[in-house]
């Protein structure tokens, strides 16, 4: 009975240490990956256009008050 309690005890430990093992591996692989497709993505896209929006002006000249409301032309 003592026997079969330690090896028990010993299988277990090794499983956890086994899992916890794989565990690390999948993670650094998983990082890597994503790591990689992050970077691939920066580099096909390092354009950048900022455009100025006059939001208030537009606002103006778009709208047209008709009803005591706001409709926008389309």
């Amino acid at each position: 009975m003592i026997l079969t309690d330690t090896w028990t005890g010993a299988g277990l430990i090794i499983l956890s240490i086994f899992l916890w093992c794989m565990y690390g591996f999948w993670l650094i692989v998983t990082i890597r990956f994503h790591h990689k497709c992050w970077l691939d993505w920066r580099n096909q896209n390092h354009v950048i256009k900022l455009v100025k929006i006059d939001r208030f002006d537009d606002l103006e000249s778009n709208c047209q008050r008709s009803d005591d409301r706001m409709e926008t032309s389309v």
